[in-house]
């Protein structure tokens, strides 16, 4: 069975991303979700190259 999760990570990590780069975003961003709640994403940045980046939030089995 398949429910709408109303938080994609993927679509989070993606907005958070283009955020990060035209706005030169030097904090976490928060991402406001479908569901009405916010995720984190951080990213970790070394010698001006993205390295990771980590996504935080609640997590609800639906």
């Amino acid at each position: 069975m398949e429910g709408e999760t109303l938080a994609c990570g993927t679509g989070a990590l993606s907005s958070a991303l283009i955020y990060f780069i035209l706005r030169n975003q030097k904090d976490e961003v928060k991402v406001l979700t479908r569901s009405g709640e916010y995720l984190n994403v951080r990213f970790e940045i070394e010698n001006r190259k993205l390295k990771k980046m980590y996504l935080t939030g609640n997590a609800v089995r639906i």
